[in-house]
């Protein structure tokens, strides 16, 4: 253990990333491929405290601190009913460590987070990574990629039954990747774009890959949609449908590997239709869609589970800057997530505060 004495005060902090899927929704739960990327500018940070000798402590509490224009998990579970599944998964997480844990009550959980919950950007598989990674620090174990990107999987089923492993996998590894349930991940060495004029560019952008999140403001449970796509995914169709998926994946590492930026716009208009398919896309999700096809942004669809949550849409590098300005001034700033991919250690900053620091 990291400490000897269990009443000395301890305290340990893991952190980890949202997502975003480019490609492979439900289809990769079934074995399909997907292409998804981490979001750093959205993360959530977990610290674990202990070594109290009061007897009079629940063995386990929490305390949770959200941003104010985000729905909390309170949304979706009453907080007794939150607090024990949340008990149960750090428990396993403490059992996965081989950690006596009875020896550590009564232990403080405090969960610090900008990632929206339930929307489809990996927040449970985010808080499974932080839990896993916190809790290795507790038993001094290393923290290897492949078996915080396992462990994590196996908490995630408290939350989505039968988890792809592809959150937990693009969280703990931090990089745009090819995901393949079974097969070890490829990371994804991404190109700047190639296929614009440089005279079509902004003076600033740097020919970068420029997306967009916008929030539905509604909400759908992962685990219920995965339910409704199951008997198209199985059942005599199933082939078909992942095949696609495949096909979509495949094009959209080509076209991030290439600097293609058309043929990754495509992609993305594609991957919605295949959502349509699956019936995940709700009139909301595709009024999003259709208002940023408006903007000439290059492709646009929904993002996650699917019912709720946020659409992703690849910006143009041209006008990017006045795309975001109307998409503020329509939904407003705290529905915008804007990020942009340049490589795996800078993947999803925030591009407000890197247009800030350029001027």
């Amino acid at each position: 253990m990291l400490f000897s004495n269990r009443n000395e005060p301890f305290s340990v902090t893991a952190h980890a990333h949202a997502k975003a899927i480019l490609t492979g929704e439900h289809a990769v739960i079934y074995g399909a491929k997907a292409v998804a990327v981490p979001l750093s500018s959205l993360v959530l940070n977990v610290t674990i405290s202990g070594g109290s000798s009061s007897s009079k402590e629940r063995p386990i509490s929490f305390k949770f601190h959200t941003q104010d224009t985000i729905p909390t998990a309170s949304h979706f579970l009453p907080q007794e009913d939150l607090e024990s599944l949340l008990t149960n998964v750090l428990i396993d997480a403490l059992k996965l460590e081989d950690i006596d844990y009875n020896s550590l009550f009564p232990l403080v959980i405090d969960i610090n987070t900008n990632i929206p919950i339930g929307a489809g950007l990996g927040s449970s598989a985010a808080l499974s990574v932080a839990f896993v990674r916190a809790c290795k620090q507790l038993a001094n174990k290393s923290l290897k990629t492949e078996d915080v990107a396992s462990h994590a999987m196996l908490l995630e089923r408290h939350f989505h039954g039968n988890p792809s492993g592809l959150d937990t996998t693009v969280i703990t590894n931090e990089a745009p990747l090819l995901f393949e349930k079974g097969a070890a991940p490829m990371p994804l060495p991404l190109s700047m774009i190639t296929d614009i004029s440089p005279k079509r560019v902004d003076s600033n952008s740097k020919a970068l890959w420029h997306f967009v999140l916008i929030d539905s403001n509604t909400r759908a449970s992962t685990k219920t949609m995965i339910e409704c796509t199951k008997s198209k995914l199985t059942g005599p169709e199933g082939a078909h449908f992942r095949s696609r998926c495949n096909d979509l994946s495949e094009l959209a590492v080509k076209a991030l590997t290439c600097g293609d930026q058309t043929s990754l716009g495509k992609v993305l208009n594609d991957s919605k239709t295949f959502l349509e398919d699956l019936n995940v896309v709700t009139d909301v999700l595709r009024d999003l869609c259709d208002f940023l096809n408006h903007l000439k942004v290059l492709g646009s669809k929904p993002t996650g589970a699917g019912g709720g949550g946020f659409v992703l849409s690849l910006l143009d590098p041209a006008n990017f800057r006045s795309c975001l300005e109307e998409l503020k001034t329509e939904f407003g700033a705290n529905r915008i997530f804007p990020f942009y991919l340049d490589g795996p250690l800078t993947v999803g900053r925030n591009i407000f505060a890197a247009i800030k620091s350029e001027e």
